[in-house]
């Protein structure tokens, strides 16, 4: 019983400083952004910085292995639960880094009149020069392929893999598409996560990967929806990279099929029109979209 006490009184206490220390870093990457230049127009013209993706960087990779000793050491789950698979966590931010390093590129540098796979692709043959759009899709595609191949390759079909593939990249740029207004990228996120949560097959290495991810996207998105900071390129593809690894490594399979179907109508949408043209068009979706978020104000 004491050690039962004991234990609960390390866990709030980590939690406390845990909450302080996020938040406290939540401030610090919006001025260390600003004054490494990372600050752009937002959809209404104003100039905000783009710290989203260092926050979420910097902190996940951080998080990541302080909750995983905390719940080895403090909670000591039972033995079904009582390793995380370390090697699988180490890869992964390895490729979350790889990520965040292409989105910020093109965040500082990128082509903002360019837009889309066909824009980028176009660009290429048309111009015969890479943007960093272009770029982005390589690189990702890349670091999805290989640690898709760690993690599953010698368990799935090639046809499988390929499936797995798709999904996995349609999610990371279907988070970008969304991050064109204030907190939508945020709550498509949180609200995806809310649906596949229950079907997931949970693991201590999921709860070490996914609870700081949660914590520090519901911290971030009051800024994001007072339209203060944007997670830019380098937070939106880190984030849907994040949900695209839960998809392909804990989801049933006809779930990742309805998420697959989804992502290539909001793909094929985004092509021929936009996203937000689709919002404005139905009512509960343009309440939902503007719900949290500053009115009447520009960003």
């Amino acid at each position: 019983m004491e050690q039962a006490i004991e234990r609960m009184i390390l866990l709030v206490g980590w939690l406390g400083m845990y909450a302080v220390v996020t938040r406290t870093w939540l401030r610090l990457s919006c001025r260390l952004a600003s004054r490494l230049g990372m600050r752009r127009e937002n959809y209404t013209g104003r100039v905000i910085p783009v710290s989203g993706g260092l926050f979420v960087w910097a902190g996940l990779l951080n998080s990541i292995w302080i909750w995983g000793l905390m719940v080895e050491w403090i909670w000591q789950p039972s033995p079904a639960w009582s390793e995380v698979a370390w090697s699988e966590v180490l890869a992964l931010c390895v490729a979350l880094s790889v990520v965040f390093a292409i989105g910020w590129l093109d965040d500082a540098v990128g082509d903002r009149l360019t837009k889309g796979f066909r824009g980028h692709v176009s660009v290429l043959f048309r111009e015969h020069r890479f943007t960093t759009g272009f770029l982005k899709i390589i690189g990702m595609s890349a670091a999805v392929l290989i640690l898709l191949m760690m993690l599953i390759g010698e368990e799935e079909s090639l046809f499988s893999l390929g499936i797995l593939f798709l999904l996995w990249v349609l999610t990371i740029n279907g988070f970008n598409l969304l991050d064109v207004r204030p907190g939508r990228s945020v709550k498509g996120w949180l609200g995806s996560a809310l649906l596949v949560l229950p079907f997931l097959q949970w693991n201590l290495t999921l709860v070490v990967l996914l609870v700081p991810l949660i914590w520090m996207l519901v911290i971030w998105s009051p800024l994001d929806l007072r339209r203060k900071a944007m997670l830019g390129d380098s937070g939106a593809n880190l984030i849907g990279f994040m949900m695209g690894y839960v998809l392909v490594t804990s989801c049933p399979a006809w779930l990742q099929g309805g998420w697959l179907i989804m992502w290539i109508v909001l793909h094929w949408i985004a092509e021929r029109s936009s996203i937000s043209r689709l919002i404005e068009q139905h009512d509960w979706l343009r309440r939902l979209d503007q719900w949290g978020g500053i009115q009447k104000q520009n960003r």
